[in-house]
């Protein structure tokens, strides 16, 4: 796709320049066919067909690469920050881990930070390879984290942007060939009316062809762009989950502790089962919000521990 389009593009837009002026001018002077003055706007016609498409597809490759390295160079960026935040919290917060975590998407981080912390504590790992295999290991979570997407790849998309590349192509390939073939026969080069059928099925054939090509290009070239912005929304929502996870599993840790150990010995201090929930905040924590008995207008409040002696009231 990184070629074809231009190609095309270039093909069509010279062929669309070059080929009707030769004609109008052939036809407006009424000039005779293979005659000086025939072949003199001939070969200025194709000096310009070439002048325009060379250009065209020049221009039309640096944009196409342009947009590819810019997309690439966000992903490496979006990656490398994740690594940066999964090495900060396998460095600072192994404590996290030795938590019994009940929800199914904590189980996984769970898995996830324990794998990377084998990894770092891998004395018999050279730091390269062990550079490696965390890189590897992130690149695993987080094509195997599932994240709804907001731009799904749907049949409809892909029918649409295959037909937009095969009339694209087979626009290109008939037009410029059908405007050469009319400037070959203004100089007199294709006389005989029975070539022409040939050529005409012939240049069907490669129209065709080069049509089936791009559609199948063009839908490629759309789903990989797609999914790599897919990827770096992903990535978006795995670095700002990460950056809360620790203060979420401290916060929850350290309301449990106060349950087990209350301040005040004299009476019995209990929490509210209203805790802190991964899943209000973190992309990566889905599921619904649990749901224990509390109101709507009283589950809009901000979710918090909440202290008090039974003889207060629950």
């Amino acid at each position: 796709m990184s070629l074809s389009r231009p190609f095309f593009e270039g093909l069509g837009t010279g062929a669309g320049v070059a080929w009707p002026l030769f004609g109008i001018l052939f036809s407006t002077l009424s000039m005779g066919v293979g005659g000086a003055f025939a072949l003199s706007l001939g070969s200025a016609c194709s000096v310009l067909f070439l002048l325009i498409s060379i250009p065209i597809f020049y221009f039309s490759y640096q944009k196409f690469e342009e947009e590819e390295k810019k997309l690439n160079d966000k992903l490496s960026g979006l990656i490398d920050e994740l690594t940066v935040n999964t090495k900060k919290i396998v460095e600072e917060s192994e404590q996290i881990i030795s938590y019994d975590c009940g929800e199914k998407q904590e189980k996984v981080i769970k898995v996830y930070f324990a794998r990377l912390i084998s990894i770092t504590n891998n004395s018999q790992l050279s730091k390269k390879e062990r550079n490696e295999e965390i890189i590897r290991t992130i690149h695993h979570f987080v094509h195997s984290t599932i994240i709804k997407s907001q731009q799904s790849i749907t049949l409809g998309s892909l029918i649409y942007q295959g037909f937009l590349g095969f009339v694209g192509a087979f626009g290109s390939v008939a037009g410029c060939s059908a405007g050469l073939m009319g400037m070959l026969a203004g100089l007199g080069i294709i006389s005989g009316f029975s070539a022409v059928p040939v050529l005409g099925i012939m240049i069907l054939i490669l129209a065709v062809g080069c049509g089936v090509y791009s559609a199948f290009t063009a839908a490629d070239s759309f789903r990989e762009k797609v999914s790599k912005k897919d990827l770096c929304k992903k990535i978006k929502i795995l670095n700002s989950s990460l950056k809360d996870y620790p203060i979420l599993k401290n916060s929850e840790n350290k309301y449990r502790d106060m349950e087990k150990r209350p301040d005040d010995p004299g009476h019995t201090w209990r929490t509210s089962p209203v805790f802190v929930n991964p899943a209000e905040s973190s992309g990566i924590f889905k599921g619904p919000k649990p749901n224990f008995g509390i109101s709507q207008q009283d589950d809009k409040k901000e979710d918090v521990p909440l202290l008090y002696p039974p003889n207060q009231g629950c």
